[in-house]
């Protein structure tokens, strides 16, 4: 879908997400994003991103597309979906963290350990906020809190099997609709925090 052919009147009418009046959003000029996705090949581009004006405030918000975290360049199911096959290839004995992110990951990725460890941090960070609401349609009750990188990594796994995430290839839209669930009944982004959340 174009950019012209979106209709941001529910944006508009509906509640300000900053101040919480109706219609007070005021769309504005937009921006550009990149965004990174990995799979199958690796893919870089720049997604316009529509913004918008609280009135009352005269702060802004912007509107992302459901793949993005507020702050990220890579799209969240590529975060998951590197963290899955590193998750496996970590399982084999003596494999150094290195190692398992070169043998997860297409040839010209620019990924380090580093990144790796922070979207451990994010994904797990936001499982952790949503689960009283993820809890609702999926239980998660037998779901244990990690330590460290590994611990946080083998939360993050527990949270996608209690989601019901499948392995690649399906984690993609698996992913989104619990995504989807998630920001329709908690008004946020499940992963990320959006400048308007941001102190």
């Amino acid at each position: 879908m174009r950019r012209g052919e979106v209709d941001f009147g529910p944006v508009t009418a509906g509640a300000c997400p900053i101040c919480g009046q109706p219609g007070c959003g005021r769309e504005i000029t937009g921006y550009e994003r990149t965004a990174i996705d990995l799979f199958p090949e690796v893919r870089r581009g720049r997604v316009p991103i529509a913004r918008f004006l609280c009135r009352a405030t005269r702060r802004t918000f912007s509107l992302l597309p459901m793949e993005l975290a507020p702050y990220h360049q890579y799209l969240v199911p590529t975060m998951l979906r590197v963290l899955v096959l590193f998750g496996v290839e970590l399982c084999v004995a003596g494999t150094s963290l290195e190692a398992a992110l070169e043998k997860a990951l297409p040839q010209d990725h620019d990924v380090t350990v580093s990144l790796l460890r922070w979207w451990v941090c994010v994904l797990c960070a936001g499982f952790r906020r949503g689960h009283s609401e993820l809890r609702k349609p999926f239980g998660l009750s037998d779901l244990r809190s990690g330590s460290g990188f590994r611990g946080m990594l083998e939360e993050v796994q527990a949270y996608r099997r209690g989601c019901r995430v499948r392995d690649p290839p399906a984690l993609g839209a698996d992913l989104l609709r619990v995504m989807g669930q998630y920001s329709a009944a908690a008004k946020r982004f499940l992963f990320g925090r959006s400048s308007q959340e941001r102190r």
